[in-house]
């Protein structure tokens, strides 16, 4: 399997971890939009496993980035001044990684597909945290002045930020979960 193709599929694994079984044409208004971007992975270019799990100490592996933006309508007479609809737009962008002698060797592709699919399994936890704490946001500034629904959204990224950083925390960036590649299943030959 070639590199892309990996990516792909775990790609593939990711999404259908965070799309819902089933979907409604009918937007709710009081719900948050999400968009899903696939960022550049990470590229590693150690020539065995045990190259690459070293030199991942020193690196970011996979990411996952969270972004919004929101618009708004005011209300008419005396609520000219309040929000009486906004729509808010989260784009969730997640980046895994690539090895680049990922083909050569059997033993050593079952574990990077393996380590890649933990990866994304992660990074899914994070996918999830941003949609869990976005989803009401619109909600949160119907009936509040601009202002305040700023600051409901800050505080929400505020939020989503500890809440990443505490996951991250928790799980040793996926380590305790499985997303550890096992160099030694690929040593650099004698």
């Amino acid at each position: 399997m070639n590199p892309t193709r990996t990516l792909a599929l775990a790609l593939a694994l990711l999404v259908a971890l965070t799309v819902p079984a089933t979907s409604k044409d009918v937007k709710d208004p009081s719900a948050a939009i999400f968009h899903d971007k696939i960022l550049a992975p990470s590229r590693w270019t150690g020539e065995t496993l045990a190259d690459v799990a070293a030199a991942m100490k020193a690196g970011e592996v996979g990411r996952t980035t969270v972004d919004y933006t929101y618009t708004y309508t005011l209300g008419v007479g005396s609520e000219r001044d309040r929000i009486a609809t906004c729509e808010v737009v989260v784009v969730i962008g997640v980046g895994l990684a690539e090895w680049n002698h990922r083909g050569k060797r059997p033993a050593a592709d079952r574990e990077w597909d393996r380590f890649v699919a933990e990866l994304a399994r992660h990074e899914d936890g994070h996918v999830q945290i941003a949609r869990r704490l976005f989803a009401d946001a619109p909600e949160r500034c119907i009936g509040q002045t601009p202002a305040a629904c700023q600051a409901a959204l800050d505080a929400i990224m505020q939020r989503e930020r500890s809440e990443q950083a505490a996951f991250d925390r928790e799980t040793r960036h996926g380590a305790t979960t499985g997303a550890i590649l096992r160099g030694g299943v690929d040593p650099r030959p004698r």
